[in-house]
């Protein structure tokens, strides 16, 4: 199941959707990491992004690092950016709140 905010919905140049494990169904027959694989495929497509790889995420580490799309390199940190219109920005959460921020004019 993907959840979408009417909020950001209403913003031009945004696709967005939160999953829940209710998204991830049919999946039990696989391995951890194909399952993550496998449903991170799921949500990618599900918000309008042909391939996987256009999104991209980060290993959270309850920590203050930023990580910034076609900058930096990390694969760990806690909040990820992108002004690319190209490529999806994902993370996964679990005790933690999702937060996704945009500018009004979609950028």
């Amino acid at each position: 199941m993907i959840l979408t905010s009417s909020l950001l919905d209403a913003v031009a140049g945004i696709r967005q959707g939160f999953s829940t494990r209710i998204h991830s169904g049919g999946l039990s027959e696989l391995s951890g990491e194909e399952q993550l694989r496998e449903a991170s495929i799921r949500v990618a497509t599900s918000i309008g992004f042909r391939e996987p790889e256009q999104v991209r995420q980060i290993e959270q580490v309850h920590g203050a690092r930023v990580v910034v799309v076609g900058r930096d390199t990390e694969s760990c940190g806690d909040a990820l950016i992108s002004t690319d219109p190209t490529v999806g920005v994902a993370v996964r959460t679990a005790d933690c709140a999702p937060v996704l921020v945009a500018c009004a004019d979609g950028s």
